[in-house]
This record gives structure tokens, C-alpha cells and sequence, in this order.
């Protein structure tokens, strides 16, 4: 693939590449394998049914459907800094200088947030191809999660971008080529 073919399918996924954020507020809650009582019967623990709730319940109104395509994600992880602490400590802390080290887990953080938004923001939490996870102290405790689509990029239209530019002039812009293929196939 030439540099100018290069250039066309990564303009193409910047104008498609689609973001959204959404805020949970409160302490942190970290998936937990469901558990088995003394009866045998198994059950996922309140804390942790309740938190998935209050995810999605924030979710429903900001994702009209779900996205069938790669999905990225990054969580910020906001924890309480202890009021128990001196005020160095403290500013610290809020500068970002000190982390927690605590539980819970932040890769059980992430699968939280990931799996509470199954079937809202996309289908299956396989779909996503990047995550992100940082733990911080704030003055508030919360999770914040940036969604980032990632457009899929089918034969057909590959195809109809390398045949537009290798019947086009050297100096035509990349998005004036991106433009009439989309145009062409009704995806603007």
C-alpha cells in the first residue's frame, strides 16, 4: 500500500472515529467472580448488581444503540484521599504526585465498567481492542470512561478508495478523494 493510500484510509477513520463519555459518580466497584452460598446456589454479590445498575442506568440515555464495530476504552478510577492525611500528603495526592495502591484491582475495575456496558454501548465486551485504566485521588470519588468507536473499514470500500486514487492526480487532497467515495456509497 502506497503513502497516499495510507493517508486516505487514515483520514477516513479520523472523520469517523466517534467519542463518548460518560461519569459515574461514587467509590469505585471492582467485578467479582459470582459466588457460591452454603446451599450451593450461586449469586453475584449485591455491591457489585447494584453498581452494574447505576452504570447502565447512566449509559441508556447517552447510547442509542449499541456499536457493532472495535471499541477502545479509557477509565480514570477518581478515589477519596483520606482525610485522615496531612495536608502535604493531601496536595500531593491531588496534584497527582500520589496513587492509590489500594484495592480495588484496576483491571477489575475496567472489567466492571466494561461489562455494566454490554448491550448499551456496544454488543459484547470482546469488541474492545484498547484499554486504559488510571488510578487517581480526587476531591470526589468517581470513574469517568471515554468510549472511542473505531470505524470498520469493509473490502468494498477499500477498494473504491484505491481505485479513486489511483485514477486521481497527485495533487488532489485526500479529502476530496475520501469525500466522492463516501458520497458514492452513501455513507457521509
Amino acid at each position: 500500500m502506497n503513502n497516499r493510500m495510507e493517508g486516505v484510509i487514515a483520514y477516513y477513520y479520523s472523520m469517523r472515529l466517534k467519542h463518548a463519555k460518560i461519569v459515574i459518580p461514587g467509590d469505585p466497584v471492582q467485578w467479582a467472580r459470582t459466588r457460591t452460598s452454603a446451599s450451593g446456589a450461586r449469586f453475584t454479590p449485591i455491591e457489585q448488581r447494584k453498581y452494574k445498575e447505576r452504570v447502565q442506568k447512566i449509559a441508556r440515555p447517552i447510547f442509542r444503540s449499541a456499536w457493532s464495530g472495535p471499541v477502545g476504552i479509557n477509565v480514570v478510577a477518581a478515589f477519596r484521599i483520606p482525610t485522615s492525611w496531612p495536608k502535604w500528603r493531601r496536595a500531593a495526592a491531588e496534584q497527582r504526585l500520589i496513587r492509590p495502591e489500594t484495592y480495588p484491582d484496576q483491571d477489575n475495575i475496567l472489567k466492571m465498567i466494561m461489562d455494566s456496558l454490554n448491550g448499551i454501548a456496544y454488543h459484547d465486551d470482546r469488541q474492545c481492542v484498547m484499554g486504559k485504566i488510571d488510578k487517581i485521588y480526587g476531591k470526589e470519588p468517581k470513574v469517568e470512561a471515554e468510549l472511542i468507536f473505531y470505524p470498520t473499514l469493509t473490502y468494498d470500500l477499500f477498494r473504491r478508495f484505491k481505485k479513486e486514487v489511483s485514477g486521481s492526480p497527485d495533487n488532489r487532497p485526500l479529502i476530496e478523494i475520501v469525500k466522492s467515495v463516501l458520497e458514492a456509497s452513501d455513507e457521509v
